[in-house]
């Protein structure tokens, strides 16, 4: 079998009713699925516990878990278990003909064999795809989340899926950009104010043969139409426009992507002349910073 079925989440945030919440989801909604991946944050910083507790009420929904740290994992416990494996000590792991990599903590790049199809697992997006966050500035987007590092592991995978997390506000959409589909699964714990779950995850089917299919889900979603596409989409309950059109500008894609003419750029910063290295106090300033493009 070359098919991968995975369930993927992320941004849990140790919150135990929306994995309970989600467990109901998928029986409701009779999702078959082989695999759950979650892409970090799944404790709490105030019990360090937490994370090994969401990992065994997921287990027990009888798939195999595979997950990364994230920023809210700092300082949780973390010991093996049957069936929950941590990618970034297993290390690239074969998935019927596909690997799963996993980069949470540690970023140095792997080897995988080369007959297969990469999936990517990391907590943060690559810098500037699907990567906003939630403190507005001035021209009312949000900052960039995403690390840099990233886009160097992008370039040497090469992966068919990159999911991720952390940047909440472009959760629940999808990029596809130089043949990588770029899959934003945050957040599972998105609670309404009478305490409901509507929290979202993905649904990833992916064949060597054909391309992925993926579909992201909201707890307790319906079918509605969106007042500005028309479309048929699921949503929470009490939204109108679907995520799409919430975030049109971060779907953007350029038709002559500048990488036609530049594979990667490289910018030196150095010290502005002799006058400025006596009023800094040293006698050169210098640094090489190089972006992929892809």
């Amino acid at each position: 079998m070359t098919m991968l079925r995975a369930i993927a989440l992320s941004d849990i945030h140790g919150r135990r009713e929306a994995v309970r919440a989600l467990l109901r989801d998928v029986r409701q909604k009779k999702i078959e699925v082989d695999y759950i991946f979650v892409a970090g944050d799944i404790g709490c910083p105030e019990d360090p516990n937490r994370l090994l507790e969401i990992l065994r009420m997921l287990r027990r929904a009888g798939l195999e878990v595979f997950y990364i740290v994230g920023n809210w994992d700092i300082g949780s416990r973390i010991e093996e278990m049957n069936g929950v494996y941590n990618l970034d000590r297993t290390g690239p792991i074969d998935l019927h003909g596909f690997s799963l990599v996993g980069h949470g903590e540690f970023f140095e790049e792997h080897k995988v064999n080369p007959n297969n199809l990469v999936v990517l697992l990391s907590h943060y997006p690559p810098y500037g795809i699907l990567d906003r966050g939630f403190k507005y500035t001035l021209y009312r987007k949000g900052s960039h989340t995403g690390i840099i590092r990233l886009n160097h592991l992008i370039e040497h995978y090469r992966p068919l899926i990159h999911v991720f997390g952390h940047a909440h506000k472009s959760g629940g959409l999808t990029v596809k950009l130089n043949g990588v589909y770029f899959v934003n699964v945050a957040r599972l714990d998105r609670f309404t104010r009478d305490d409901k779950c509507i929290g979202n995850y993905t649904v990833i089917i992916a064949d060597k043969g054909s391309p992925p299919k993926i579909r992201h889900m909201y707890i307790g979603g319906v079918y509605k139409i969106c007042t500005r596409c028309g479309r048929k989409v699921l949503m929470p309950p009490s939204w109108n426009v679907c995520k799409e059109c919430m975030m049109r500008d971060e779907l953007l894609v350029s038709s002559e992507p500048i990488t036609k003419k530049y594979g990667r750029i490289k910018i030196q910063f150095h010290a502005n002349g002799a006058d400025e290295a006596t009023k800094t106090g040293i006698d050169s300033l210098g640094a090489n910073l190089s972006i992929p493009l892809t």
